[in-house]
């Protein structure tokens, strides 16, 4: 029984397609900032203002 294999051609070029995809990953998480940083800081965490609780009846 013969292995199925493609054409070399379509088999480098998803190849190179992966290579651009992850690299493309790779520089997005290095280049641009984490949302959950700016969101982390402390003065966002904590709540200064008051609330009310009220019970349903």
């Amino acid at each position: 029984m013969k292995k199925y294999m493609g054409n070399k051609k379509e088999v480098l070029l998803f190849y190179l397609l992966m290579i651009a995809v992850i690299g493309w990953f790779v520089v997005a998480e290095t280049v641009y900032p984490s949302e959950r940083i700016k969101d982390s800081r402390p003065e966002n965490l904590t709540y200064r203002g008051t609330f009310t609780w009220q019970r349903d009846q």
